[in-house]
Order: C-alpha cells, then sequence, then structure tokens
C-alpha cells in the first residue's frame, strides 16, 4: 500500500496524543479513551460522528493544503499545517456516558504535547528541524435548537512542521 510523509506524520501525531493520560482513558470518568482520528480511517465525518454520539469527544488530525519552502530551489521540503480539531458534544460528554474532560482542557493539553516537540517523521533528518510549533486556536460554539444552552463545541488548532513530501 502506497503512502506519503503527510499520512505518516498524522500517524506520528495521533501517536503522540493517544499515549498520553489526557487521551489513553486514564483521566476518563467513563474510562474510555478519547478517539483521534486521523485521514487514514477513510470517513472522517461519519467516524466522527459515531464517536461524538457515543462519548460526546473527538479528535481528528489533518493536513491541509501546504506550500513550498523555497520555489526556487530543487527541493522537495515544504511547510505543513497541520490541523487538530477538538469537537466537544457538551450534552454528552459532561453527562453519564461521557469522558467529562472539556474541550478546552484537551487543547490545552495537546498545545503542552505538540508545541516545540520533533514528529520525527522523516528517518536521517535531525529531529530538531522537524519541530511542531503551535500557530492558533479558533474555537466555534453551536448553540442548541432553542439557542440557549451550548449544543457542541470545536476548536481548530494549527501547528507549522517542515516535512520532506514524498510517497513511501
Amino acid at each position: 500500500m502506497i503512502t506519503s510523509t503527510l499520512a505518516q506524520l498524522q500517524t506520528a501525531v495521533a501517536a503522540m496524543l493517544t499515549v498520553d493520560h489526557a487521551f489513553n482513558g486514564t483521566d476518563s470518568a467513563n474510562g474510555k479513551a478519547v478517539p483521534v482520528i486521523t485521514e487514514k480511517i477513510g470517513d472522517i465525518v461519519a467516524h466522527l460522528n459515531q464517536q461524538i454520539a457515543q462519548i460526546g469527544l473527538a479528535v481528528v488530525i489533518t493536513v491541509p493544503p501546504f506550500r513550498n519552502e523555497n520555489a526556487k530551489v530543487n527541493s522537495l521540503t515544504a511547510w505543513v499545517t497541520l490541523v487538530i480539531q477538538v469537537t466537544e458534544f457538551v450534552m454528552v460528554n459532561q453527562g453519564s456516558l461521557g469522558t467529562k474532560i472539556l474541550a478546552s482542557v484537551l487543547v490545552c493539553r495537546i498545545w503542552e504535547l505538540l508545541h516545540w516537540h520533533s514528529h520525527n517523521v522523516v528517518a536521517g533528518v535531525d529531529p530538531r528541524l522537524q519541530f511542531l510549533e503551535f500557530v492558533e486556536a479558533t474555537r466555534s460554539i453551536t448553540p442548541n435548537a432553542a439557542g440557549t444552552m451550548t449544543r457542541d463545541i470545536t476548536y481548530l488548532m494549527k501547528f507549522n512542521t517542515r516535512l520532506v513530501i514524498k510517497t513511501l
């Protein structure tokens, strides 16, 4: 099966998160791990909706378009913006079936785990040249039908990194 360094970046970041206590079920009120979804799963939207319905919280890692580091040089090195979406369906997550871990807490934990840490995706490249740099986090809130209580909260976190783009 063909893969790429972009897919490996998502897998590496997912692995960095899933071993942590905030994600592996240790800190969860229901003992369940927080799902960390990558593009490898296939239908991201269906899987996200399923996880949100079951425990009320999920993380999605994607790689949007990227740009060449230096178009005047024959190089496949690019600046990549990794996007991590943290979604909480408050009514489920803070209820008896949920983890009771707030989306905002996961955002802080992701920042702590990833900012200025190496993803180590490309073998033979100094890990200091493969660090993840936190850029920003934005938040959106969807009110319920009555417009009063929060239905879901979504944070989009962006991390920049350098990556040699290639298929494997």
